[in-house]
C-alpha cells in the first residue's frame, strides 16, 4: 500500500524515525517503508498522531488490527 507523507515530519519525531530507519529504502524517488508487523491502517494512525498531535481511538480496534 502506498501513502504520502513528508519524511521531514517523520524525522522530526526522532524516536519514531529511529524505530523505522532500518525499514526505510528509496525506490524511484519514493521512500519505501517495509514493516510487516505494522499494518497500513496502523501506520496511518501513527501519521495522524504525528501531524495532528492527538488521536481518537474510540471504536478503532478494527482499524488497528485489520
Amino acid at each position: 500500500m502506498a501513502m504520502n507523507f513528508h519524511s521531514t515530519i517523520l524525522k522530526k519525531f526522532s524516536l519514531i524515525y529511529a524505530f523505522f530507519k532500518e525499514s526505510i529504502t528509496r525506490e524511484d524517488g519514493m521512500i519505501m517503508l517495509n514493516r510487516p508487523n505494522i499494518t497500513p491502517n496502523t501506520f496511518k494512525m501513527i501519521l495522524e498522531y504525528i501531524y495532528v498531535g492527538e488521536i481518537d481511538l474510540t471504536n478503532q480496534c478494527s482499524r488497528l488490527f485489520n
